[in-house]
């Protein structure tokens, strides 16, 4: 699924009206009845709805709908900001609910509570903070249950375009979203994902190929996984080398390497703190430990995972600047690399460009990158994770809610979000899990795609049954999660065979 700005979806909304020689009004109509369609189908029953509306097209959606609701005889009331502009679509709206009878308030105290309320307030060219009464009947609707609240085209106080929100405590949370034309990008990254609940597409046969994309949405289809014929050898799916975990960070990279395990990487090398050895081996003999704090030289087919838990003392910049000369070695190019955590922090003192490698910065780490806040991060996410891509070459993994993968040519949002997965250690088992795809041949925007939906996905599922997850859990999910992702190895079983002659 395409991906799209505020802009664009009004755009085509334009654009539909010039070519077809219809009004937009018709449009108005096809999103009121999409909206009371949803509205029947999740909230049925006898209990009276509150429509809050704005003065724009988006309170023009909501006045049509309180028509439509009023007439199939289900109790409505509307409060409306104000009036809407003279000749517009919306003004039309308004005068069809006062023609079928609709009350219309601008009195909050007015409306029936407990009702299921439809939030109409702001459209998806809103920026900022809402003010003045509109910021109150965003208090209002606070109050009720979220389940209980429809919003149409987005919730009232987020930015549709980026996900941001002016104000955390002055915006809808949304039981379900009924978005119309084209999704909008802020639906499904930043902020979006915890408040637009069940979210539901209705194009209204408005075309959006003309308008630019700013994203895709990724699918399973999306994803690539290596292959493992039957009569491969460990040699043959790479060795991932893990450098991280200096003093009192020793989980860090452990997890990293055991993510490299259990995701297919043939052998796995921890250049890790000598003193977590045993712990790790407890958890992972198979993994290779080594005492020097960096690998002496690459060999040929060396993926190398550096960063979790490396550190920022004076230590880790020797080990850091001793793993990038390694990497700068014409005579064993690596086979990729994935820079992760404290590696990043280090980058950022002093940046370069690589095209093979994969970053995946949380927020905090993002800022330093760029020289700026998080808040400047959050602001525009996808905008962020294409400024990273463009400073530091290769691909760009921006964590959070909607994950932001850029490449040097698209941006993909994974369509997950789950607050169980505030947590320390998912993203170093990331960093693991990338480093195997790419010691398995995958391109480092396949692996990066791909190791990102695994983990979150992994991790969504265990959130189905706890408030919380931790990395070590993912770890012990990650291979059956990936199977039935159609992450899978050849397997020949010939033992009955029919040896007998004819």
């Amino acid at each position: 699924m395409n991906l799209y700005s505020g802009a664009s979806v009004g755009a085509a909304e334009q654009q539909w009206a010039q070519t077809s020689a219809q009004p937009t009004w018709i449009l108005m109509q096809r999103a009121a009845l999409a909206a009371q369609r949803e509205l029947e189908q999740h909230f049925p029953g006898e209990r009276p709805v509150a429509v809050l509306c704005g003065s724009g097209n988006n309170g023009g959606d909501g006045l049509l709908l309180a028509a439509n609701l009023h007439t199939a005889g289900r109790p409505v009331t509307v409060w409306l900001k104000g009036e809407p502009r003279s000749g517009s679509d919306a003004e039309r709206a308004c005068a069809e609910a006062r023609k079928a009878g609709v009350v219309i308030t601008d009195d909050l105290t007015a409306l029936p509570s407990p009702a299921v309320c439809v939030d109409a307030l702001l459209g998806t060219g809103f920026e900022g903070e809402p003010r003045g009464t509109i910021a109150d009947a965003i208090q209002w609707l606070r109050q009720q249950h979220s389940r209980q609240i429809l919003s149409i085209d987005c919730p009232s106080g987020l930015n549709a375009t980026t996900g941001a929100v002016g104000a955390v405590d002055c915006v809808v949370e949304a039981g379900r979203t009924v978005t119309f034309i084209g999704a909008k990008l802020g639906l499904f990254t930043g902020q979006g994902p915890g408040l637009t609940g069940e979210l539901s597409l209705h194009d209204l046969d408005v075309s959006m190929d003309d308008q630019p994309v700013l994203a895709n949405l990724l699918k399973t289809g999306d994803l690539h996984w290596p292959h493992r014929p039957a009569a491969t050898h460990k040699g043959a799916q790479g060795h991932v080398l893990v450098v991280g975990s200096g003093a009192g960070l020793w989980g860090a990279g452990m997890l990293a390497a055991e993510g490299a395990l259990v995701t297919g990487s043939g052998l796995v090398t921890a250049h890790l703190n000598p003193a977590c050895h045993s712990a790790l081996l407890t958890r992972a003999p198979e993994i290779m430990v080594r005492g020097d704090p960096v690998p002496h030289a690459l060999q040929p087919r060396q993926t190398v995972v550096v960063g979790p838990g490396l550190g920022r003392d004076q230590a880790a910049t020797v080990r850091w600047q001793t793993v990038c000369r390694l990497l700068t070695d014409p005579a064993t190019p690596p086979d990729g690399i994935v820079v992760d955590a404290d590696a990043l922090w280090h980058l950022a003192a002093r940046p370069f460009q690589r095209p093979d490698w994969v970053l995946t910065p949380h927020p905090g780490e993002a800022a330093r990158l760029l020289d700026c806040t998080v808040a400047d991060i959050e602001a525009d996410r996808v905008q962020a994770a294409r400024d990273i891509q463009q400073r530091y070459d290769g691909v760009v993994v921006l964590k959070g809610a909607g994950t932001v993968i850029a490449t040097a040519d698209r941006c993909s949002v994974l369509p997950f979000a789950s607050g169980a997965m505030a947590t320390g250690g998912l993203g170093d088992v990331l960093s693991g899990v990338i480093g195997a795809l790419l010691a398995q041949g995958l391109t480092v925007a396949e692996a990066a795609e791909s190791g990102a939906w695994l983990v979150t996905h992994t991790a969504l599922q265990q959130a189905r049954k706890q408030p919380v997850v931790r990395a070590s859990q993912i770890l012990d999910r990650l291979a059956e999660t990936a199977w039935q992702l159609g992450f899978q190895a050849e397997t020949r079983d010939h033992s009955t065979a029919n040896f007998a002659g004819d």
